[in-house]
């Protein structure tokens, strides 16, 4: 009979109808599934529906079970203009809720919610059927779950992420689903004795799928875009809340706080804050995972406020709870931290990072001899709970826009692993005043220049690879003595202060060097020494009057480092000229009294070199992962000490897709870049037979996709929190 059953379907054989009538009530289970799957095949095919509705009608239960099983299907019956009556389909599925047989019931939500979805003819009676039969008390526990899971498969419909398209792409959302919400909420009004019933399934739907997705990458939960949804779920969870306890067979508590995830409701939301702040760890723990919108959220930057939630924290990492302690960390991650501005309140913001920041210890990273002509951070042993704690706490700051503030370089040092999430942001972090770009756009190459006087040795252009330099090229004084002068015509468009902005580069075998204006000392011998190749960045020459038209701008060779392989060399990458306007340089001097334009440069030089270590290959996977992943942020890919340090291990690297990805950032300097990219366009050309123009790939063309990519790209792409 099984077999029998299902080449009937397979065959879609009309004739065969009758015997899959008789077949759903089969004795044998196994032969009524066949029977009503090859039902269903005849159904989709347009066949057999007067059958079906009259077996409904005059079978016996398992008759009445197995057609609500045959109608759960995915099918269009208004565009194909089916033969069955819309209303007679209706009817029945509005009766099977209300059915004496429990399997009849079941299977009529799971059924009708098929049928609404499909079919927007039968959503109106199938809405007021169902907000009826959620008043109604259900004796059986299967059906109970049978109504459960339906009305949240119904619930979420518009909740999934294709159809999650905002006030701007309405049509795209089951218009009808809106209407149900509304029903609901009028039935909670005027539901008396029953609101209790009501409210308690909603909760229990909305809980359902708590800290679910889909397979589709859905919202899980509701999703909450219909509109009402979030008011009315927000209110009734609240309610519950409010009115229930645990303390009965079922914890109706708990149950509201897991359905609150993802609902957006302001009442619903400030009250789980509050317990957020309370001391039930079990009430903390529900009340982070359910926060839908913490960005929409403020707490106050403080000692008082910031203490007692880290209090949480380590109380989730001691207990083993590390899924509690990550959804604490994802709220502390977006809520937005408020800090009173001003000097009297600046030593309450350093006490708030000097909390969050964990205590300094040596890092626990291998010591090496050197990194990049600097020490490496010293190894020491590190419990993995404090491992972890550095860790978590490290996306917080990393990921948190509003804790990304200069009070927190105060403390910079300790935990590599802590500082890891905020290289980017601490890198691009700017007080004030210009941006390092913007101070140094317009400068002048130094191979530019004109070298009005060369006194010994000669000058070479050269490539210099890993971006350490602004044009990948350097201009070389070599072969140079002690005494020697290099002299470069600088113009100035007019007379009057002006200050010099240089870049150069620090080796082994530099000399050091004396800056003269015009014949005149305007700075003390610069020495160009250090173990390894460097680029600094800019530096200033100092401000100092110049005549309009040419000045000469004269570096003497006074001698080198006694740690210095005496070469005498001298590598100079662009020179500035800044009018000034009276308010002196745009550079501040730092903690080693070095003049820079960022006054907190040697901080982010830290944070460079701490970076720089987690490309070992004897790091671990997932640390060597985010640093390949920040390595790709423009700051830090345009970096060259990071250029430098990828070059170094990228051949180490053990797994092939983090050396792909460390070698396409390699392969994204701008000038390897931008090569390709000017030989692609040359080769490609217009389409074929088209008559559209030609693309040329001049140097101005390339640099402005070099800056979208850069920055233009980088903003669009942003998140707004």
């Amino acid at each position: 009979r099984y077999y029998g059953y299902l080449g009937i379907g397979g065959s879609l054989a009309p004739a065969g109808i009758p015997a899959l009538i008789s077949g759903l009530s089969d004795p044998v289970k196994t032969c009524r599934e066949a029977a009503f799957w090859s039902l269903r095949q005849l159904l989709l095919d347009d066949q057999g529906w007067p059958a079906v509705l009259a077996a409904y009608r005059g079978g016996d239960e398992r008759t009445r079970q197995s057609v609500l099983q045959a109608l759960i299907m995915r099918a269009d019956l208004v565009g194909p203009r089916s033969q069955v009556d819309a209303n007679e389909l209706a009817d029945l599925l509005v009766d099977a809720m209300g059915d004496p047989f429990p399997g009849v019931r079941a299977y009529a939500f799971k059924a009708a919610w098929h049928q609404w979805v499909w079919n927007p003819p039968l959503r109106q009676r199938i809405n007021r059927a169902w907000v009826a039969a959620l008043q109604e008390p259900e004796p059986n526990s299967h059906v109970e779950n049978a109504m459960r899971y339906s009305t949240t498969s119904m619930l979420i419909v518009n909740g999934q992420i294709a159809n999650q398209t905002g006030t701007d792409n309405r049509e795209q959302q089951y218009r009808e689903l809106e209407d149900l919400y509304r029903m609901l909420s009028s039935a909670r009004q005027r539901a008396g004795d029953r609101r209790d019933l009501l409210e308690q399934r909603l909760a229990a739907v909305a809980a359902t799928h708590f800290q679910e997705r889909g397979g589709d990458g859905g919202p899980g939960q509701l999703g909450y875009s219909t509109p009402g949804a979030t008011e009315l779920i927000g209110d009734i969870l609240l309610s519950i809340y409010q009115t229930r306890s645990d303390g009965g067979q079922v914890p109706w508590r708990s149950i509201a706080l897991q359905g609150a995830a993802n609902v957006n409701s302001a009442r619903l939301q400030r009250h789980l804050l509050e317990l957020l702040q309370g001391d039930d760890l079990e009430q903390v723990a529900a009340a982070a995972k359910a926060l839908s919108n913490p960005s929409a959220l403020r707490l106050s930057g403080d000692v008082e406020t910031i203490r007692p939630l880290l209090a949480k924290l380590d109380a989730f990492l001691n207990a083993g709870r590390q899924d509690d302690a990550e959804a604490l960390v994802r709220f502390l991650s977006r809520v937005r931290w408020q800090f009173s501005e001003g000097e009297d309140n600046a030593d309450l913001e350093r006490e708030f990072f000097k909390l969050l920041v964990p205590p300094a210890r040596q890092s626990p990273i291998a010591a090496a001899p050197h990194l990049l002509g600097r020490p490496a951070p010293s190894a020491t042993d590190q419990s993995p709970a404090d491992s972890e704690r550095a860790t978590l706490l490290g996306r917080v700051l990393g990921n948190n826009p509003t804790l990304h503030r200069r009070a927190a370089f105060d403390h910079v040092g300790g935990d590599a692993l802590f500082w890891l999430p905020s290289t980017e942001w601490m890198l691009r972090y700017q007080e004030g005043g210009p941006t390092m770009e913007e101070a140094i756009e317009g400068a002048t190459e130094a191979e530019d220049l004109e070298v009005l006087d060369l006194t010994g040795g000669r000058t070479t252009k050269q490539l210099v690879p890993d971006g350490l330099t602004s044009r990948n090229t350097i201009l070389w004084w070599r072969e140079g003595l002690p005494g020697n002068e290099l002299t470069f015509g600088v113009d100035a468009p007019e007379g009057g202060p002006y200050e010099i902005i240089a870049a150069f580069l620090h080796d082994r075998e530099m000399g050091t060097v004396q800056p003269l204006l015009n014949g005149e000392s305007i700075e003390d011998a610069i020495d160009f020494y250090r173990e390894s190749l460097t680029a600094p960045g800019p530096v200033s020459l100092g401000v100092h009057e110049f005549k309009a038209g040419q000045n000469r701008l004269t570096f003497r060779m006074v001698g080198s480092n006694d740690d210095a392989e005496p070469n005498y060399i001298f590598g100079i990458d662009y020179i500035k000229l800044t009018p000034d306007d009276g308010s002196g340089s745009l550079f501040a001097r730092d903690e080693l009294g070095v003049d820079v334009i960022d006054p907190i440069t040697t901080k982010k030089d830290k944070i460079i070199r701490m970076f720089n270590t987690w490309f070992a290959a004897d790091r671990p996977e997932e640390a060597r992962e985010l640093a390949v992943q920040l390595a790709n942020k423009t700051a830090l890919r345009r970096n060259p000490e990071v250029r430098k340090a990828l070059a170094a291990y990228v051949e180490q690297e053990p797994l092939p897709r983090l050396q792909r990805q460390i070698q396409n950032i390699l392969n994204s300097d701008d000038k390897v870049y931008g090569e390709q990219l000017g030989k692609l366009i040359t080769e490609q050309g217009p389409p074929q037979g088209s008559d559209a123009r030609r693309l040329e790939s001049t140097e101005e063309f390339i640099d402005d996709i070099l800056h979208f990519r850069d920055y233009v790209f980088a903003e669009m792409t942003k998140i707004n929190s």
